[in-house]
């Protein structure tokens, strides 16, 4: 899967972003037409007409896929205001158009045999409900994203509880080197990294987590 950036058409250019070693490789690219979820390979070609991207904003709870070990993770995500390319980190903040809290879903078991083999973090990051977020949070609520207190809890019990001050890397830093190579869109989040602390999570189990004095989220974990 690839983002929507990415994807041009005849008479467009090709363009390889600085520094990077690009090589072509042809492919047939099945378009989906419609919403699915576990089709059958037998019944599988019925869902292949249109492309279309779906974010599914119904479910209510978070759930696990069957067989999945997932741990919770609170961050501050940025939320992107207007496209933007190849930005300089001195004007970053200018793309930014408000924030949100999110709540970075991880498949631990998914992601270290992915990192022991060099494999792919789409599913380990990317299973349905693996990113709950917040109401918007306007960008002038908060005037320093780089000192935001951030808390989160399991069943009343606090795991999290850190500062944006000690993320690796800055928001200005995350907008200049991904806009590098993705073209960045209006409403695009991009999530700034995590606290210590995070751990697994179980059917049943209530997430909560927020901004100390300011914008929280609640939800309850499922599973199949």
């Amino acid at each position: 899967m690839k983002p929507i950036s990415s994807y041009i058409t005849e008479g467009q250019k090709i363009i390889i972003p600085k520094g990077l070693s690009v090589d072509e490789e042809i492919e047939l690219a099945v378009v989906i037409g419609q919403k699915c979820k576990r089709a059958n390979e037998c019944n599988a070609m019925d869902f292949v007409g249109g492309y279309c991207i779906v974010l599914d904003m119904t479910a209510a709870d978070i759930l696990i896929p069957k067989g999945f070990s997932v741990n919770e993770e609170i961050e501050l995500a940025v939320v992107i205001g207007q496209k933007c390319k190849r930005v300089i980190e001195c004007n970053a903040m200018d793309f930014v158009g408000g924030y949100c809290l999110a709540l970075d879903m991880t498949a631990a078991d998914i992601m270290a045999h992915a990192r022991r083999t060099g494999g792919s973090w789409l599913i380990g990051k990317g299973f349905d409900t693996a990113c709950p977020v917040s109401k918007f949070i306007p960008k002038a609520d908060i005037p320093d994203p780089h000192n935001v207190q951030l808390w989160c809890s399991v069943n009343g019990e606090e795991r999290q509880n850190a500062n944006t001050s000690d993320l690796l890397f800055n928001i200005p830093h995350l907008i200049y080197f991904m806009s590098q190579y993705i073209t960045l869109e209006p409403s695009d989040i991009i999530l700034t990294g995590s606290p210590p602390g995070m751990g697994p999570v179980k059917k049943g189990d209530v997430i909560e987590g927020g901004i100390v004095g300011g914008t929280s989220l609640r939800f309850v974990v499922d599973a199949e």
